[in-house]
């Protein structure tokens, strides 16, 4: 069983994402807020997946993904975000050249594509 972190200020976004972890079998944990996100990451639990939107109030997904990635390394990071990729790219492009792979998804993913990005991140 793996554990994901889904961090999105909608709310809408974080119950589609919550359902499809369960039926996965995986855990899950949900914030809207990020600064939380990153608490719950620095706290030392095993996060496997890290999903966030992009746009978010007090850090951005990157930024938050950033952060992450100092305190747990072997975390995998899903950004699924409205903006396209011509916004994302030069974002992805950093992160990455911070040695921190990234897959994006742009919004609105189905579920399809939201889970085959999981399973392709941490297995089924």
């Amino acid at each position: 069983m793996k554990t994901i972190l889904a961090v999105d200020d909608n709310r809408n976004f974080l119950d589609i994402y919550e359902r499809m972890t369960r039926r996965k079998n995986h855990d899950f944990v949900g914030t809207d807020d990020p600064l939380n996100a990153l608490e719950i990451v620095r706290s030392g639990g095993s996060i496997d997946l890290l999903i966030a939107d992009l746009n978010m109030p007090n850090l951005t997904g990157d930024q938050l993904i950033a952060h992450s990635h100092k305190l747990s390394p072997s975390t995998k990071y899903l950004l699924i975000t409205a903006r396209d990729s011509e916004t994302v790219d030069p974002i992805l492009a950093r992160l990455r050249g911070d040695g921190i792979e990234v897959t994006y998804l742009q919004k609105p993913a189905s579920l399809v594509e939201i889970s085959n990005a999981v399973d392709s991140l941490i297995g089924k």
